[in-house]
């Protein structure tokens, strides 16, 4: 058995569909489902998201496009900062694991534009310590705003898991 996604065959999986079990990656999964399912059942074209999980929600809900400024200048942290740090890149790690799964039960959630243009107010507030060259405390926010959305989310298990 290949341990790795089913999809793109590059990564190991870490998911299943919901609907066909398939071993999907963190990259390859949208809604918690593979994309044959996923544009199934939305009748949409599924697009392989950025890596910017909780972004690429929040500016769907504002409706922006995927080239747009917070995207650009978060990528831009993220390849061009943070990946240059073994703290930066575990930052990364553990932000693919957590983030499709947030941005999963925050779907679920009755309320849950409103809760992606709450967070939205977060995150340009992250993208202005970016632009204003204060990495450490865009790195600082970022990670406390996860930390904060893991707990809210996801009760905690992925934080309690890794201690």
């Amino acid at each position: 058995m290949s341990e790795k996604c089913e999809i793109c065959g590059k990564e190991r999986y870490s998911f299943r569909c919901r609907m066909c079990g398939r071993r999907l990656c963190v990259k390859c999964i949208k809604d918690g489902l593979c994309p044959p399912c996923w544009e199934k059942s939305t009748g949409k074209k599924y697009q392989r998201p950025s890596g910017c999980f909780i972004t690429d929600a929040c500016i769907e809900v504002a409706g922006l496009p995927d080239d747009c400024m917070e995207l650009q200048v978060l990528r831009h942290f993220r390849d061009d900062y943070l990946q240059n740090s073994v703290k930066g890149r575990r930052i990364i790690r553990e932000y693919y694991r957590v983030a499709p799964r947030i941005v999963e039960e925050i779907r679920k959630k009755p309320n849950s534009n409103e809760i992606f243009s709450e967070i939205f107010e977060k995150i340009k507030k992250i993208v202005l310590q970016v632009k204003s060259g204060n990495y450490e405390a865009a790195t600082s926010s970022f990670r406390m705003m996860v930390l904060y959305l893991e707990k809210e989310f996801l009760n905690g298990s992925l934080a309690e898991n890794r201690e």
